[in-house]
């Protein structure tokens, strides 16, 4: 906007001292801080106030969007819930007839003894498929 020097400001203290008179200048000068700074508490409360606002609206949209996400993950719950329920009520023959998913081989993971002192290993271990 505008500066106001040093200068500037020693200028409008002598116009004022002038225009005013040495007696009513100080009672005027300590007015204008008080009001000066009741203005700067107002500013500062209502910049307060619309950031509060703001940090609300912010809350409010998170919450929605949290309570979105958590409809859809209920009706996915739901939806799986149903097809459980009627793969359940399939007959054993029904379920018998479709091909099952190849299930991968399991390994022995049986701890063996170890060897005895003295005793000279001639093949190194290797695990067991178990079917």
């Amino acid at each position: 906007m505008f500066e106001v020097g040093f200068s500037e400001i020693i200028v409008i203290v002598v116009v004022a001292l002038i225009v005013i008179g040495p007696e009513k200048l100080p009672k005027l000068a300590r007015t204008y801080g008080l009001l000066y700074g009741r203005v700067q508490r107002y500013v500062s409360g209502i910049k307060q106030d619309m950031e509060r606002e703001v940090a609300l609206d912010q809350m409010k949209k998170a919450t929605a969007e949290a309570q979105q996400k958590l409809l859809a993950f209920q009706s996915q719950m739901l939806t799986l819930k149903g097809e459980a329920e009627v793969i359940s009520e399939l007959p054993l023959t029904e379920m018998m007839a479709q091909e099952p998913a190849a299930a991968p081989a399991k390994i022995n993971t049986a701890k063996r003894r170890p060897a005895k002192a003295g005793m000279a290993k001639t093949q190194p271990e290797k695990p067991e498929l178990v079917k």
